[in-house]
């Protein structure tokens, strides 16, 4: 919106388009918060040292802790992780106080909130992950690697300061990019997983990981 030209009709003379603006256009861009909930199920079981399990096992007044939030390059002079972490830990208290304990408590698999809206699948699936072509074991094709646990490629992407989207399965993936893109434009589909995460990629402000005590 900041980038549009002053004035009233805007012309694309390569392109072979005329717009002509219509009302005001904001100044100030509206952020929406998008929100994933990933169980931890057994995981604390397995790596109770883990500083999320430990931050579970503690009796303290605070449900909430900050494990990590990265900023996007192209927002670096805008924003700061003080201010993604403030907007997202607001966000995350309207959440919590507005919506019924069990939606969020008791899911025992992945969801997301986008736009005050659940999604999440109607039915589990074990998903493996396939072997490259280029892996030698890849010749025994009764032989599948079982894929790591979300919350474990989480911790994986804390240790090296990044924050992506390889904690979904292609389901869950699939599932978010289309709660996303529905709510900003009703005739997009989702026909390509990668093109379509590269244009969301592209809205991203910020990332923020917290871990909540009773979920």
């Amino acid at each position: 919106m900041r980038e549009l030209p002053k004035s009233d009709i805007i012309i694309d003379i390569n392109k072979g388009y005329a717009l002509r603006r219509i009302g005001t256009y904001s100044p100030n861009a509206k952020e929406q918060i998008v929100h994933t909930f990933i169980p931890l199920n057994h995981f604390c079981a397995m790596s109770p040292a883990t500083d999320v399990c430990v931050f579970g096992a503690l009796w303290k007044k605070a449900n909430v802790v900050e494990l990590a939030t990265t900023i996007t390059s192209q927002h670096t002079i805008s924003y700061n992780s003080d201010i993604v972490s403030s907007l997202v830990g607001k966000d995350i208290t309207r959440v919590t106080q507005h919506h019924p304990n069990d939606i969020i408590k008791n899911k025992k698999s992945i969801f997301h909130l986008v736009n005050n809206q659940f999604y999440y699948q109607r039915s589990a699936e074990k998903v493996v992950m396939t072997l490259s072509p280029n892996n030698a074991v890849d010749n025994y094709s009764d032989i599948q690697r079982i894929r790591p646990s979300s919350i474990e490629i989480i911790l994986k992407q804390i240790r090296s300061n990044t924050i992506g989207f390889e904690c979904l399965s292609d389901i869950d993936l699939k599932l978010f990019l289309t709660a996303i893109f529905s709510s900003i434009d009703t005739s997009y589909t989702i026909s390509n997983i990668e093109d379509s995460l590269n244009t969301f990629a592209q809205l991203i402000v910020g990332q923020s990981v917290f871990g909540l005590r009773y979920c």
